[in-house]
């Protein structure tokens, strides 16, 4: 029997009930009900912040699954396994993106530092449109 489990929270997902919904609230079997509803993610968070809010349900987990995990060895376990799952793999790819856009940028800056620079032509350098480089900047 193969298992399904949330691609955002790691849960296992027994029955279709448990399924969360597109924007056409038709069933995805990716993400759980919890994490995932009318297309879009119920909460915007890190992955870290994911795992300190599953580890607050660590005692309902342990009974369920007749486990006996710590707190800290669940947060270690939660730190190994949520990076295979696809939520955070897709926000790891596009961290990586940013962060070489960013090191393109820095590099120009620091070749061109007694020029004027404009943020049109750090936008070209990092292939990122003005508005969402300024968006990013501001993060």
């Amino acid at each position: 029997m193969e298992y399904i489990y949330c691609q955002s929270c790691g849960i296992l997902l027994e029955n279709s009930t448990q399924y969360g919904t597109h924007a056409d609230h038709s069933p995805t079997s990716e993400y759980c009900s919890y994490c995932y509803q009318e297309g879009e993610f119920t909460e915007d968070c890190t992955m870290e912040e994911m795992i300190l809010h599953c580890v607050e349900y660590l005692d309902e987990f342990n009974e369920g699954s007749r486990t006996h995990f710590s707190r800290e060895e669940a947060i270690r376990e939660m730190r190994k396994h949520f990076p295979t799952l696809k939520r955070w793999q897709q926000k790891q790819e596009t961290e990586n993106y940013y962060h070489q856009a960013v090191n393109k940028v820095v590099d120009y800056i620091n070749t061109h530092l007694f020029e004027a620079i404009d943020l049109k032509k750090l936008s070209d350098i990092s292939h990122i449109s003005r508005c969402h480089f300024v968006h990013i900047h501001n993060l």
